[in-house]
C-alpha cells in the first residue's frame, strides 16, 4: 500500500503544481491586460499631445520665417524713403501780410 499512496501524492503534487502554474498565468495576463487597456488611452494622449507640440513648432517657424520677411522689407523701404516736402512751410512766409493790407482787403476804414 505504500507504493500506492506514493503514487496518490505525487499525482497530488503535480495537480497543485500544475494549478499553481494555470493561476499564476491567469493572474499574469489579467495583470498583462489591465495594464495594457490602462496604457492604450495613454498612447493616444502622448500622440496627441506630440502632435499639438508639432503644430506649435511649424506655427512658430512660420511667424519667424514672416517677422524675417517683414524686417527685410522694412529694412529696404527705409532706405528708398525720400524726406517729405510740406508745402504749407515753404508758402507760410510768403503769406505774410500787413496789418494794413489785411484791413483793405476787408473793407474796414483806417
Amino acid at each position: 500500500m505504500k507504493q500506492g499512496s506514493r503514487r496518490g501524492s505525487r499525482h497530488m503534487r503535480w495537480s497543485r503544481f500544475l494549478g499553481m502554474i494555470f493561476i499564476i498565468l491567469l493572474i499574469m495576463s489579467l495583470i498583462f491586460y489591465g495594464v495594457h487597456h490602462k496604457t492604450a488611452p495613454l498612447k493616444q494622449v502622448v500622440t496627441l499631445e506630440i502632435q499639438k507640440i508639432k503644430t506649435w513648432v511649424m506655427a512658430r517657424k512660420l511667424k519667424q520665417q514672416l517677422a524675417q520677411k517683414s524686417k527685410t522689407l522694412t529694412s529696404h523701404t527705409e532706405d528708398e524713403q525720400e524726406t517729405i516736402h510740406y508745402e504749407f512751410y515753404t508758402t507760410l512766409p510768403a503769406m505774410h501780410m500787413s496789418t494794413q493790407v489785411a484791413e483793405k482787403q476787408k473793407g474796414t476804414p483806417t
